[in-house]
This record gives structure tokens, sequence and C-alpha cells, in this order.
């Protein structure tokens, strides 16, 4: 019999998901996933007690086993690349620059995803609603009129 998972735990595993991937609509991915961890899980703690227990000589000769096989890292052997230097330094200057390991960004991505993701600078129904069509200069009038409102609106909301 092996101990069974942590009640919670598919719980926990789902609290690091964004808000988008919990819909209803997903059922059934979310489904296949918490079988395949309850899987995972399983086999990965049946293989824990066979290798502690094939770890005690005495336990090997009375189950007939001789000789365990070590487990070897799996590695993969490359040629050098030429820009893997240049992309590791402008990674560790992306993550200095970006802030995006900031708890404070993680909030406030979360924030705009939740309030503000379905507004649009222009909207379709404000295209429809005009008189098409324009020429450029007054098509670009009503552009930025539209992006001016939307900025207006945000700043005001949002900042």
């Amino acid at each position: 019999m092996v101990a069974p998972e942590p009640a919670d735990q598919y719980n926990k595993f789902c609290s690091h998901l964004i808000p988008k991937l919990l819909q209803p609509s997903l059922k059934s991915v979310h489904d296949g996933l918490k079988e395949e961890i309850h899987t995972y899980y399983d086999r990965a703690i049946r293989q824990a007690i066979v290798d502690y227990i094939l770890l005690d000589p005495n336990e090997r000769q009375r189950v007939k086993i001789q000789h365990v096989p070590k487990t070897f890292r799996l590695r993969t052997i490359r040629a050098p690349i030429a820009w893997h230097d240049t992309m590791d330094q402008t990674k560790k200057n992306l993550l200095m620059a970006l802030h995006a390991n900031n708890p404070i960004m993680t909030s406030l991505q979360t924030l705009w995803d939740e309030t503000y993701a379905h507004q649009r600078l222009v909207s379709y129904q404000d295209l429809i609603q005009a008189s098409l069509p324009m020429i450029p200069h007054d098509f670009e009038k009503f552009i930025e009129q539209r992006v001016n409102q939307m900025r207006q609106t945000l700043i005001s909301q949002y900042v």
C-alpha cells in the first residue's frame, strides 16, 4: 500500500495558475492533469520505496538481487554555440532590468488582466458608428481622439 498524496496538493498546484487557466471550459484538461499528477506521484513513491529497500545488502540478498544497476544522469553533448554567452548575459540583464520576478509586477499584471484586458484603444463599435470611409486626416484625428479617451480612462482608474 502506497501512502496517498496530500489532499490539498492539487489545490496548491492550481493556486499558482493564472485565473484564465482555471476556466470551466478547461475542465477536461484539468481532469487529465490531475490524473497525470496522481500517476506520477504513485510511480515516484513506489520507485523511492524500492530504491530504499535495495540500499540494504541483506534485503537485496533476501529478494535475490545481486547487483543493482547504477543510475546515470542523462547528459547532452553538443558543440559550443557562438551566441550562448551573449544570450546568457542578455538574459541576466533582462532579469535585472525588467523586474519580471518582482511580486508587485505580477500583481499589477493580474490586475490588468482582470480589469482592463477587455478594453481596446479603438473599439469596433466606435468604428461602425463612424461615418466611413474617411479621408486619412479625419481618420487619424478619430483614432487620436479615441486613444486619448482611453488614456484618460486608464490614468484616472489605473494610476
